[in-house]
């Protein structure tokens, strides 16, 4: 074959070191049809290859070349023209080695996000670079997510195989573990049996002891004076200013108050992580703005928030999924029973937590309370009170997903 003596324009690019591209030529055939009436004839044609260690440039000689070259002979002085063949290099982008075992090298089988990997690679930004490659970490292989879970179910077969005899039992406790209710004690004899109210709260006694005894004083000495500031500027909850008032003008022992108060301060603990807003809670401190002490604070995150990754941003985001959400309104009801002795208006929470009566009251049965109206008269207006009362035997409800009712058939 003659030498050849390729024209080469690069579309995207400045060629600064020829002496240094690695070109490569090969013969290919094309098809050239020139109208739907003539038949297709087939050439053979030049493909030239460059490779550069940021960039892998091809292309395929143009059909008509609008150049010719011209060679001097130095003795003579003439000048011989002839046509040559002319390439047009075009970019094909890849990341780092072209291997396959890297899974981005960029050809024409390649799928339409590793081409968009490609480019992001070679174009992108910085920080959509690092979003990528985040992203390109985290990917599980098919084949090896699809062996965990065959894996997974032939251990849950077996377990299943070997628990027979204990399968309602553990199969309770297993739902409890996704279930945003807590199960309640059969064998209760009063109200208070029925739920284990600190292991509800995620704390032992005297954890909820500690957390709760430096600022349950403030409830059970509050002024009226005091509490009406507290309303006016909106410090505490309506649930909380109100029992303030009923735990302060008690006529029941100082133990029995104290009691009431702590379970007053741990309820607006709650009510203050129910209140916080998501921008609040992607904060270093949720809690600033607030009482909470910081290892309370700690606590009810763990217990009530999650942290997931951001490629974009590349660090942990604290949200609060609605399952939790619904675990955090489920614990503030079962605590307003304990602190109501186990009848509680549900009106206090449509503004505390801004749900509507119908919800709260869903939540309420499905704890096993049975819902009833209170009526009273105020300026000569009948005003209903709608409230929750735990008593045995427990209100039967399907508590499927936490808090759907049972669909009639």
């Amino acid at each position: 074959m003659n030498e050849i003596v390729p024209l080469i324009y690069f579309s995207h690019a400045e060629l600064k070191h020829p002496e240094d591209i690695q070109a490569k030529f090969e013969i290919i055939n094309t098809e050239n049809k020139i109208s739907s009436l003539t038949k297709t004839s087939s050439r053979k044609k030049l493909k030239l290859n460059i490779e550069d260690t940021d960039m892998n440039y091809e292309a395929v000689e143009e059909e008509y070349s609008p150049f010719m070259i011209g060679v001097l002979d130095k003795e003579t002085r003439d000048i011989s023209v002839s046509n040559t063949s002319y390439f047009i290099m075009k970019p094909e982008c890849y990341i780092g080695s072209r291997s396959k075992s890297d899974g981005l090298a960029v050809d024409p089988e390649s799928t339409y996000s590793e081409k968009l990997n490609a480019l992001t690679a070679a174009f992108g930004s910085s920080k959509k670079r690092k979003a990528m490659q985040t992203k390109l970490k985290n990917k599980i292989d098919t084949e090896t997510l699809e062996s965990a879970v065959n894996a997974a179910v032939e251990e849950s077969k077996q377990n299943i195989s070997l628990n027979q005899s204990n399968e309602n039992e553990e199969s309770v406790q297993d739902l409890e573990q996704f279930s945003i209710l807590p199960i309640p004690n059969k064998n209760a004899k009063t109200p208070i049996e029925v739920y284990d109210l600190y292991e509800i709260l995620g704390v032992s006694q005297a954890e909820f002891d500690r957390f709760t005894i430096e600022q349950s004083s403030k409830f059970a000495s509050a002024t009226t004076e005091l509490i009406k500031s507290w309303r006016a500027k909106n410090v505490y909850s309506e649930y909380v200013c109100e029992h303030a008032v009923l735990i302060s003008g008690s006529k029941s022992s100082h133990q029995y108050k104290l009691q009431k108060a702590k379970q007053l301060v741990f309820i607006n603990y709650l009510i203050t992580l129910y209140k916080l807003k998501s921008a609040q809670l992607r904060a270093r401190n949720p809690f600033n703005a607030s009482d909470v002490p910081e290892m309370v604070a700690n606590r009810l995150l763990e217990q009530y928030t999650v942290l997931s990754a951001s490629n974009a941003q590349a660090k942990n985001i604290r949200s609060m999924p609605r399952r939790l959400k619904d675990k955090l309104i489920c614990h503030i009801l079962i605590l307003a029973l304990y602190i109501d002795d186990f009848l509680t208006s549900l009106n206090f929470f449509q503004k505390d937590l801004k749900l509507s009566i119908q919800k709260i009251s869903d939540f309420y049965q499905a704890l096993g309370c049975f819902i009833k109206n209170s009526v009273t008269t105020v300026n000569n207006k009948r005003i209903i009170d709608k409230k929750a009362e735990l008593k045995l035997p427990l209100n039967n409800v399907n508590r499927l997903e936490g808090k759907k009712r049972a669909r009639k058939t």
